[in-house]
């Protein structure tokens, strides 16, 4: 059994998420191009993410005229933002604020006469940018070992790159103390940075092999890399899954993951993922069922027929019987609308880099044929039924599978409207499924009672999961807009949004139970289990896994199956 190593460092650091959150909040609803002066941060991944939001590199800025540009992390020379200026382009500074308070610092010494020694990689664009800052001699060096060839100075202030190697930098403060008596000495070296070298440190320490995941040209991935080599560990410093070689790393019984600063979560899941399939799992055993059970839930079927059971539950509990028709209907449009909202948007959906929508894609042909058979049964069955259920099943089917579409926001007013609503599309989701589960079979069969109890867990479920698969992407790095709750509020208080929201419905089901126990009981299981998955999976490495969509949509089947055993 391969065991594999995790670092809670991996992935994004807090500059890099505020460098992309002021960019997409920058793109947001603008038709023009969004520029980038260079490369916002350096993975190339995350680069062509980008370019699916039209937000592109602009490494020359000769020919440009007026627009806006952004600010990389690493930020740049003075004279290059008075460039900017002259040219009447609207700067939008995403440089990293640890980044800018070294600028400031090369500044404040440079005035008051101390020469510059910085301790990086001279091209590389942060430190090119601290150069700019220097008004006195400044020096970069990439070690204590050039520190004999630099010039006698005064006093010399020495800083380094934010993502230099610690120990080097140590090294070369030591030697230049020897070499200048009026020495001063910033301590530059992001926390981030000393965190994540550190901890690779301690998990050289405890595993046989080391995968380092980041772009091959981001320098404090590369250092990561050359720390794990330096302790003798075997290392491969990969960019994306593919490069992993299973057969090489499958002698090694301890596989530790790292990334750096700039390297996507989904990309780290991904690498995560790829390797857990070395240790050779029971459902390997069973290809054809394990082949099975991933179209089911990665087509969407699997939560297609969670929602037709909940209707069936629903309807048990409005006494309105069992109309399978109902369920067959509830059935169609989940299915027919969640593919359709990914396949109708292929640029979009590719950016979220989810092995599940890949799989839409790679047979989206299939897919394709499946929802639209999907969308006309259903569309025949609700018309059978009566033109208010028609118009319901057709307004789900139009809003929800073109939902997020650009040609649809920018087409139509209202739809863009509505979209940009904060928090949107959470509502949205919960209320169609309240909807279709709820609403469409109790007007159907035309009589009943208690609609409020299936109203309100029906709801909530479809809002808290929307919220729960937000949470999931945002996890995973994955842009999604200021429609998803966790982006309006953070990922903290959108935990405790979802957690309040079952807690009322729990408590309102408990006061409305009266001779409905069974069925209540029901609700409130599905609840307890909602709180508990939550709570068990806020920081799971599968999240992105098939496993994940299925014991998350499993509660649907488990309500179903305790009111069919009640009965």
């Amino acid at each position: 059994m391969i065991e594999i190593k995790l670092a809670k460092t991996a992935g994004f650091c807090w500059g890099v998420k505020r460098a992309i959150d002021i960019t997409m909040e920058a793109a947001n609803g603008k038709a023009e191009p969004i520029y980038t002066y260079g490369p916002l941060i350096h993975n190339p991944q995350l680069i062509k993410l980008l370019e699916s939001k039209n937000i592109h590199v602009k490494n020359d800025i000769n020919g440009m005229s007026g627009g806006e540009i952004i600010i990389r992390t690493h930020g740049i020379t003075p004279e290059k933002r008075n460039v900017l200026r002259e040219k009447g382009i609207t700067i939008n500074d995403a440089t990293c604020p640890l980044v800018a308070k070294v600028q400031g610092m090369v500044r404040k010494f440079s005035r008051k006469g101390y020469s510059i020694v910085i301790v990086g990689d001279d091209d590389h664009a942060e430190v090119v940018g601290l150069k700019g800052y220097a008004e006195t001699p400044v020096h970069v060096i990439s070690s204590g070992d050039e520190v004999d060839n630099l010039p006698m100075y005064q006093k010399v202030f020495v800083c380094a790159q934010t993502t230099c190697d610690i120990e080097k930098y140590k090294d070369a403060v030591e030697r230049l103390q020897r070499r200048y008596a009026n020495l001063e000495v910033g301590e530059t070296i992001c926390d981030a940075t000393n965190d994540r070298q550190s901890e690779v440190i301690q998990l050289c320490r405890e595993v046989d092999a080391m995968i380092v995941v980041g772009g091959k040209n981001s320098a404090n991935t590369s250092r990561l890399a050359s720390i794990a080599r330096e302790h003798g560990i075997p290392t491969w410093h990969i960019e994306v899954e593919s490069e992993l070689d299973l057969e090489a790393l499958n002698g090694f019984s301890r596989i530790g993951v790292t990334a750096g600063a700039s390297t996507p979560k989904w990309v780290i899941d991904s690498v995560v993922q790829k390797l857990a399939s070395i240790q050779r799992p029971i459902l390997s055993k069973f290809p054809v069922f394990a082949a099975v059970l991933g179209f089911l839930v990665k087509g969407e079927i699997y939560l297609a027929l969670g929602v037709s059971a909940l209707t069936f539950v629903n309807m048990r509990a409005m006494n309105i019987g069992a109309d399978r028709s109902f369920m067959v209907l509830s059935f169609c449009a989940i299915l027919s609308t969640y593919l359709l909202n990914q396949l109708l948007r292929p640029e979009e959906v590719k950016r979220s880099k989810a092995r599940k929508y890949y799989y839409h894609l790679k047979f989206h042909k299939a897919f394709m044929t499946i929802a639209l058979l999907s969308a006309a049964t259903g569309g025949m069955i609700a018309f059978s039924k009566s033109p208010v259920i028609f118009g319901l099943y057709a307004a789900i089917l139009l809003f929800g599978g073109t939902y997020g579409m650009q040609i649809m926001s920018t087409r139509i007013s209202w739809v863009s409207n509505l979209k940009n609503i904060p928090a949107s599309k959470d509502l949205f989701v919960g209320l169609a499924w309240a909807i279709i589960a709820v609403i469409v079979p109790f007007q159907g069969i035309g009589s009943g009672k208690g609609i409020i109890a299936p109203l309100l867990f029906t709801f909530g479920m479809g809002y808290v999961r929307t919220v729960l698969m937000d949470m999931r992407d945002i996890y995973s790095d994955q842009i999604v807009g200021k429609e998803a709750l966790p982006i309006l509020m953070g990922k903290e208080k959108a935990t405790s949004a979802m957690y309040g929201v079952l807690l009322v419905i729990s408590a309102l089901l408990f006061v409305m139970m009266g001779d409905q126990t069974g069925y209540m009981a029901g609700y409130l299981c599905g609840t307890v289990y909602m709180l508990g998955f939550i709570h068990y999976n806020q920081n799971n490495i599968w999240a992105h896994s098939a496993k994940f969509d299925m014991f998350l949509d499993a509660v649907y089947f488990l309500i179903a199956l305790f009111i069919i055993l009640l009965a």
